[in-house]
């Protein structure tokens, strides 16, 4: 893991944030050797936005580009639980 947070610091500093959040998603993934996350960002009036993805089909991030934060989908329920929350099939995911 400290190798990979060290990789993180050689970053080239005209990195955008959205490549930044990509690389460092990638490298979560890998070391919780996770098939795919995601990242979103709080924003304004209680939503969270998708700011990156890997490692999923594209279909099934898609809903989920704006959540409200209290709402049922996985993103609102990892964040409001904090643990990792799978998509449930009729709640905004195509599974």
């Amino acid at each position: 893991m400290n190798a990979r947070l060290a990789l993180l610091g050689t970053v080239t500093p005209g990195a955008t944030e959205s490549e930044v959040f990509r690389l460092a998603l990638g490298h979560a993934v890998g070391e919780l050797s996770a098939l795919g996350g995601t990242v979103h960002l709080r924003g304004p009036m209680s939503a969270l936005r998708l700011v990156s993805s890997v490692g999923l089909p594209p279909a099934l991030p898609r809903p989920w580009a704006i959540a409200a934060q209290e709402g049922p989908l996985a993103p609102a329920r990892a964040l409001n639980t904090g643990r990792a929350a799978r998509p449930v099939p009729g709640q905004g995911s195509s599974c």
